[in-house]
């Protein structure tokens, strides 16, 4: 059997993800994840560099439809589709964790104000 490099370094992203988190991953390390159930593991990391050159830091993702996904060499309707839910959820979950925060800075504030064991 032959050793394929690339694909050993997806695993080894694989297992640093399951044994330490996404957030010790870098943007690049996450990109090639993902991408690597569209494209062979073999090129899943040199297409990674490739759509960061061209589209650019992933917040840039955002600004991204569904055809200019599927434009991209190696991305097809169903990673176009997984890409854009994974940035809606994620769009989502931010707006309510403002939110809670901000609600919470609210009653905080009122707290203060307020006269003792009104809003406790």
């Amino acid at each position: 059997m032959q050793e394929n490099p690339r694909a050993d370094r997806h695993y080894a992203l694989i297992d640093t993800f399951t044994s330490q988190g996404p957030d010790n991953l870098s943007d690049f390390e996450l990109l090639t994840l993902l991408l690597g159930g569209c494209v062979p593991l073999a090129e899943a990391e040199p297409r990674a560099r490739e759509y960061s050159e061209e589209i650019g830091p992933p917040a840039s993702l955002q600004s991204l439809d569904f055809l200019e996904l599927t434009g991209f060499k190696g991305i097809g309707e169903a990673k176009a589709a997984a890409i854009i839910a994974g940035v809606e959820l994620g769009r989502r979950s931010s707006r309510r964790a403002h939110r809670s925060e901000a609600m919470l800075l609210a009653l905080d504030a009122a707290r203060k104000v307020d006269p003792p064991g009104l809003l406790n």
